[in-house]
């Protein structure tokens, strides 16, 4: 049909999970992620599930993006 295919770059990444007992013994800057993170669910939409996901990250410049 005409289509070209475009090159498609791989990126692995690793994540690592490491559970804690509570949000004091994570490092400041995680509790702060972890607020945002939290803080964005209530912008989440899930009328049928009641599921609500929030996120967030930081960039390498510091600012934090949270979506849902």
């Amino acid at each position: 049909h005409g289509y070209k295919h475009k090159k498609v770059k791989e990126i692995n990444r690793h994540i690592r999970l490491i559970e804690h007992e509570n949000d004091l013994q994570l490092a400041p800057e995680v509790r702060d992620l972890l607020a945002a993170a939290v803080d964005a669910t209530k912008l989440s939409y899930a009328p049928y599930s009641d599921f609500h996901v929030g996120a967030a990250i930081r960039l390498e410049d510091g600012t934090v993006l949270q979506g849902c």
